[in-house]
């Protein structure tokens, strides 16, 4: 889910809250931040 350097601590809890397990992409370059998050 892409979303703003700001949220993306509150979209990680939220998908950790969920059950999933996550990862934060970041392109500085490209200014952008993507969250994953996998059912385990």
């Amino acid at each position: 889910m892409e979303t703003s350097r700001q949220q993306a601590p509150t979209a990680l809890a939220a998908f950790a809250h969920n059950g999933l397990t996550t990862h934060l992409a970041v392109s500085e370059e490209l200014y952008a931040h993507v969250v994953i998050g996998v059912r385990p």
